[in-house]
Parts: C-alpha cells; sequence; structure tokens
C-alpha cells in the first residue's frame, strides 16, 4: 500500500509490501528497505532495519503519528491512498486560493457542465468521468467562479488530473 508522510515540512510517498509475516519491504523515495517488525501490544514496535535493532514508542491521534526513537519524538502525519482519493474527489478545498476538482480514477473526460468565467455554488456539479462503464459526476468543493478546465471531452484521463480549478469570486470582495 502507499502512503504520504509529513513530518516538519517535508512528505515524501512510501510504499509498503508484506513479504512474509512480520517482514516487509518498505521504499521511501526509491530507496527500499527490509524491516522486521513485532509489536508488543503495549505501544511499543521491536523493528529490525539494515542489521540494527530499534525499540520504537507509536501513538497515533486522528492520522498524526508520534514516534518516539531513542530520546527524538517525530510527528508524522500519514494518509493513505484512501484519503488522498477522498481528497480528489472532494476537490482539495481549501479555505482560500483557488479549488480543483481533479479526476478520482483513471478514465475519459465524458463532459464539463461549467464553461471558464461561470460562477458555480458549492455541490454543484462541473465535470463527469467514466470510469469502469459508470459515469461519475464530480462537484464543487466551494462556491467560485471557474478559471480553468483541464483535458478536452473525450480525453482520457489518470487518477489525479486536474478537471477544473474555481477561484474566489472577485466581484463579492
Amino acid at each position: 500500500m502507499s502512503y504520504e508522510l509529513s513530518s516538519n515540512g517535508v512528505t515524501v510517498e512510501a510504499v509498503v509490501r508484506r513479504l512474509e509475516d512480520e517482514t516487509f519491504e518498505v521504499v521511501i523515495d526509491g530507496k527500499p528497505t527490509v524491516v522486521a517488525g513485532q509489536a508488543s501490544g503495549d505501544g511499543l514496535l521491536h523493528l529490525m532495519i539494515e542489521g540494527h535493532s530499534y525499540e520504537v514508542a507509536v501513538s497515533s491521534d486522528n492520522g498524526t503519528w508520534t514516534i518516539g526513537v531513542y530520546d527524538d519524538v517525530f510527528r508524522v502525519k500519514v494518509r493513505d491512498e484512501r484519503e488522498r482519493m477522498f481528497d480528489a474527489l472532494s476537490g482539495g478545498v481549501s479555505a482560500s486560493g483557488p479549488s480543483v476538482v481533479h479526476s478520482p480514477m483513471p478514465g475519459r473526460v465524458v463532459a464539463y457542465q461549467v464553461e471558464e468565467g461561470d460562477l458555480v455554488e458549492e455541490g454543484s456539479p462541473v465535470a463527469v468521468v467514466e470510469a469502469m462503464k459508470m459515469e461519475n459526476v464530480l462537484k464543487a468543493g466551494r462556491s467560485g467562479v471557474v478559471i480553468r478546465l483541464g483535458p478536452e471531452v473525450g480525453a482520457s484521463v489518470e487518477a489525479g488530473t486536474l478537471l477544473v480549478e474555481i477561484a474566489d469570486d472577485e466581484r463579492d470582495q
């Protein structure tokens, strides 16, 4: 499974694959490492990484992990593939600045229900993507004005492709 790890302003992609019981291959920024580990049930992990043994204290609070190794403590935000897919479906909503609607999966652009310059309301349909013979109606994550459309109707798209970008409506300010 793929994870996005963020700590102190640095974000990396980690792919974790089980090799056998209690042994995993962890690939971070293209560098594979074999990790053997065992949980002790009291919030401690006993890990063997590249011939070195570590006792690691871990706890989680709403997607943020606190990890203690010796005298060092790290806070790491962890997002898995599902969380990133939900963000793509919701349009990556933010309180200010442009909001984008991404394709949540590979497919084909069937239609746009908006044009550049259109005013849209939060929750209104903005695009339709067909994937696996199902049409998925994508909605605006916020109100604003459409400032950009992605690939043309009929184009094939990958998951994460920008379809619609929505900015604040300057006329309201």
